[in-house]
């Protein structure tokens, strides 16, 4: 800031207190404009945060609910094939062809979704949080901390029980023509298992990812 001294002393007390007026105005102007330019760029860099932080939990949502529902169809699938190879045992059906077909029904697998965090990492590391509402900030904390809870607990329980390896021996007996159905329904049933396990979280991610973007529940 630079400030011009006046062009003669002044001649009067009055004179002086005039100067000395505007002087402090010029001073407190020069730090209002300054404050207001700093606070400008704090509500836009709270304002591109808050963007990319919701468009990338949007984003997650929509993520986390496409795999739901993948998952969701698969456990349809299982519980018709658990019903119908339950049935085959009662009925002592031991036919090669039925005792396939029912493997080949099963979608197997469980899906994860792929949940970024990347515009929250951001949002730290630029100190930009410190500008957003803190109601925002919390709300956004939640749903990127439930996210690392539920990969954590869907990556430990992907393969409870082992079920992989059981349906991968009820394959292997139908190759050499083999039917064992109470190898097989142990084998569904781990697996129903770890799939509703799967599904439990997944349900309980979309609730968060709801509330974390301000959905109405």
């Amino acid at each position: 800031m630079h400030l011009e001294p006046p062009a003669q002393a002044p001649q009067s007390l009055k004179d002086f207190a005039k100067h000395y007026l505007m002087i402090v105005l010029g001073i407190l102007t020069a730090v209002g404009i300054e404050q207001e330019i700093e606070a400008a760029h704090h509500r836009e860099l709270a304002a591109q945060a808050t963007a990319h932080i919701e468009e990338e939990l949007r984003s997650n949502l929509r993520e986390a609910r496409s795999v739901l529902a993948d998952n969701e169809k698969r456990m349809t699938a299982l519980k018709a094939a658990e019903a119908a190879v339950e049935n085959d045992a009662r009925q002592k059906d031991t036919s090669i062809e039925t005792y396939r077909a029912r493997l080949g029904s099963i979608r197997v697998g469980v899906g994860m979704p792929a949940l970024r965090r990347d515009a929250w990492d951001a949002a730290i590391a630029s100190q930009a949080l410190t500008y957003v509402e803190a109601g925002k900030v919390r709300r956004y904390s939640e749903g990127y901390s439930a996210q690392r809870d539920v990969t954590e607990t869907l990556i430990a329980s992907s393969d409870l029980g082992n079920w992989p390896g059981l349906l991968t021996s009820a394959n292997v007996d139908a190759k050499l023509g083999k039917v064992d159905h109470a190898a097989f329904l142990k084998a569904l049933a781990t697996y129903d298992l770890s799939l509703a396990s799967t599904l439990g979280n997944e349900r309980e991610l979309v609730q968060a990812l709801s509330a974390a973007v301000g959905e109405q529940r």
